[in-house]
Parts: C-alpha cells; structure tokens; sequence
C-alpha cells in the first residue's frame, strides 16, 4: 500500500543470480493491465553498473498520460538509488 492509499501488488516469478536478471508482474489500482517487466544489471567497471528496466503494459488512461507517469515513478526508483550508493560509496 502506497501512502497515496493506492495498492500495488507485485510478484517476482523468475530470478536468476549468475544473470542478475529477473522477471516480474504487477497489478495496481491506476488502471494498468497486463503489466510485465524485466530487469537485470550489467557491470561497467569494478564502482558502476547499469541497471536496464523494460516493460510492457496497457493502460486504460491516455498513453502519454501513462506513460509520464511511469517515467515518474522510474526516475524515483533511480533516484533512490542514487542516493543509497552516494552515502555508502
């Protein structure tokens, strides 16, 4: 549950450790259907890596619209991590 109240349930159903990939799919209540996603991590070098998301999904809302929003949340998703491995680094 998100604190907007909204709920977003996600199931993990393939990971694989050696590939540092894994696949997952969602449900949530801002009207997205059939949501499926991969993601896996490649290292640059001995301090970076590159983390790649791809999804697929329908929306019952305008495409633009849905898809500002999941540049939205990506963004957060990224930030996060940019600042966890800015304090730990």
């Amino acid at each position: 549950m998100l604190s907007s109240g909204a709920a977003v349930e996600e199931e993990l159903f393939y990971q694989n450790d050696e590939t540092k990939r894994i696949y997952y799919r969602k449900s949530d209540t801002f009207g997205t259907k059939g949501y499926l996603a991969s993601s896996y991590v490649d290292q640059v070098n001995d301090r970076e890596s590159r983390l790649h998301i791809l999804a697929w999904f329908d929306a019952e809302e305008d495409a633009s619209a849905a898809a500002a929003r999941y540049a939205a949340i990506y963004e957060g998703i990224f930030e996060g991590f940019r600042t966890y491995f800015a304090a730990v680094t």
